[in-house]
């Protein structure tokens, strides 16, 4: 079920931006004995990630899970599939359905630290000259059911803006493990930042849910380096724990690659398909 509405979510978002009703895609997708495919919520724009609150309440208007759009808001759905605006972050404000040039940029993951009433954002925002910054952003709300709105908000690791993003390179989903926030972040265009453990592009980062660097960090104990858990890529843009390790999904130029990712390790994203493969 769980399933079921993940897909249901993004397909509703495709639906609004290609004049397709949601019946006819629904109708378009083959699914395995056993399954069915229903709408649960609609009137989302360019959704960009899911989280799923782990044990939500019961009743109707109570929140059931999370949807970030590209646009800059960060939704929270209830079982009765209603759709509040649960908070706001500040992106490019140009993003189209067609995501040309730099309408890409905005909105990218979200990820929960459930007992704490956590919510992370990551997302693009333009300093005053129009230079393209990565940020992180965590919420608060009520522990383990959250709200439907939030309460309070503290920008993480304001270190990661010292580095210039890109429209299609930016900074990318994360993931709560044993309370330390991992995030993927793009190589911002420079496919030569991706090697460097001083710069905070083509990383997979790690830190506290107050956003101070993980213990015992592998490039080094101060600065930038003590934020880099491993190095070498180009566009991580989807990031999960499968319980056991990490694993990051990202674009590669005419192939992607889905693969773990090792502490310490280059990743080895250095200019061609040919590195990533």
């Amino acid at each position: 079920p769980l399933l079921t509405a993940l897909i249901l979510v993004f397909l509703t978002g495709l639906a609004a931006g290609q004049g397709a009703s949601s019946r006819e895609l629904l109708e378009s997708l083959g699914v395995a004995p056993g399954y069915a495919l229903e709408v649960h919520a609609t009137g989302l724009t360019l959704p960009t990630a899911v989280e799923f609150i782990p044990d939500p309440p019961n009743g109707p208007d109570d929140p059931f899970y999370f949807v970030a759009e590209l646009q800059g808001t960060v939704n929270v759905v209830t079982r009765s599939g209603a759709v509040h605006a649960f908070a706001e972050v500040p992106t490019y404000g140009a993003q189209d359905e067609a995501l040309e040039g730099a309408s890409q940029q905005g909105l990218a993951g979200i990820c929960l630290a459930p007992e704490h009433g956590y919510l992370f954002a990551t997302f693009t925002d333009p300093d005053e000259g129009g230079i393209i910054r990565n940020r992180i952003v965590r919420f608060s709300s009520e522990p383990l059911t959250y709200g439907l709105r939030a309460t309070g908000s503290v920008e993480l690791l304001p270190l990661l803006a010292d580095f210039q993003s890109a429209p299609a390179h930016q900074i990318g989903d994360c993931v709560v493990v044993d309370d330390r926030v991992y995030v993927g972040v793009g190589d911002g265009g420079d496919l030569t930042s991706a090697g460097r453990p001083d710069v905070l592009l083509g990383k997979v980062l790690c830190m506290d849910l107050d956003g101070r660097p993980c213990p015992e960090p592998p490039y080094g104990d101060s600065g930038p380096a003590a934020y880099v858990y491993a190095k070498g890529f180009r566009n991580p843009f989807a990031l999960a724990h499968d319980g056991a390790r990490l694993v990051v999904a990202e674009n590669g130029v005419d192939l992607d690659r889905f693969v773990g990712v090792v502490r310490g390790l280059d990743h080895l994203w250095a200019g061609s398909d040919d590195a990533l493969a």
